[in-house]
């Protein structure tokens, strides 16, 4: 098969794919701010009352663009790789993904992004009170998170670890994520031709 049949069928299956399968199944306009509270599960509700939360995998790749390769590096890896916002509600659902973003770019870059100007699709799905369930990989993020009254327990300045209260509570957020994690690795198994 020539390369311009690989590209014509490639834009095909992504044209499909975009018009017929994302907007059934995926983004915040799938799915009914309604949907996503009763999608919430016994454990997390009791510890948060949550509603919704998200989480970001990473997708490991291949390229001979020596640019590209150098921007997706991550040193914490050791591996050329993008990553993928997630978010998902309790029970594994995915609501909507977002990226995929470079390396090099933090976990809380990425929701300042996602949380900034007046248009993006949180602002008008989420309402004051809603909880997201965050890992500590959110640091950058505390401005703007405490702004919106959420930030998941990390050390008070010149602590050398937790306190037995903060501990506990990071401990709630490490329960609920693992439907998250349950995702990721379905996306890793299932995909690995972006791997």
């Amino acid at each position: 098969m020539s390369r311009q049949n690989i590209e014509r069928l490639t834009t095909l299956a992504r044209r499909c794919l975009e018009n017929n399968f994302v907007p059934l199944h995926l983004g915040f306009d799938h799915i009914t701010r309604q949907e996503v509270i009763e999608r919430s599960l016994v454990v997390p509700d009791a510890l948060f009352s949550n509603e919704g939360w998200s989480r970001r995998t990473k997708c490991y790749c291949k390229s001979s663009n020596f640019s590209f390769r150098k921007d997706t590096y991550s040193l914490h890896k050791y591996r050329i790789l993008l990553k993928l916002f997630l978010f998902v509600t309790c029970d594994g659902h995915v609501v909507d993904v977002y990226g995929p973003y470079s390396a090099r770019k933090s976990d809380g870059a990425i929701l300042n992004g996602l949380l900034k100007g007046p248009g993006s699709d949180l602002h008008w799905f989420f309402e004051s009170n809603d909880i997201f369930i965050l890992d500590r990989g959110f640091r950058d993020s505390i401005p703007l998170l405490e702004s919106h009254g959420v930030m998941p327990e990390s050390k008070t300045r010149g602590a050398t670890q937790l306190t037995a209260m903060q501990a506990n509570k990071s401990r709630m957020c490490t329960i609920c994520r693992w439907p998250v994690e349950i995702v990721n690795g379905r996306l890793k198994r299932d995909f690995k031709i972006v791997y």
